[in-house]
């Protein structure tokens, strides 16, 4: 997944992303969820299999910021691996993997050609964007 589509996959807010260290091992669970007044929600996966609030993502500007509804600081490991994902001009295949689910990213259905599972996008809803 190139750093676009996964900006792509996470403004559609349909599905959820993992990052994986490559170096470390150490990986990640995000998705997004719209918000009216904040903006493009990010939340992660915990260990208990809960997904709690991480920050808002302005994309444009590629900033992560916490929030009051925030259930992390801006030295969690979770925060900082986000805000390094977002700053990125591109991901670099030998440092960092970065998956989806299987889910188109705007509509949520499963994705079947190899090509839209690659983008993280379907051909119909690709058209749309």
């Amino acid at each position: 997944m190139t750093r676009s589509e996964f900006q792509t996959y996470a403004e559609g807010c349909h599905g959820s992303i993992t990052a994986r260290s490559l170096a470390t091992g150490n990986h990640y669970t995000f998705k997004f969820r719209r918000s009216r007044s904040a903006g493009l929600l990010a939340m992660v996966l915990t260990d208990k299999d809960q997904w709690l609030n991480l920050g808002v993502v302005d994309f444009p500007r590629r900033v992560l910021r916490l929030t009051p509804k925030s259930k992390f600081s801006d030295a969690s490991q979770s925060y900082l691996a986000l805000r390094w994902l977002i700053k990125l001009a591109e991901f670099n295949p030998g440092v960092v993997e970065v998956m989806h689910d299987g889910r188109c990213g705007r509509c949520g259905r499963p994705l079947t050609h190899p090509d839209s599972i690659q983008a993280g996008i379907g051909p119909v809803c690709a058209q749309r964007s």
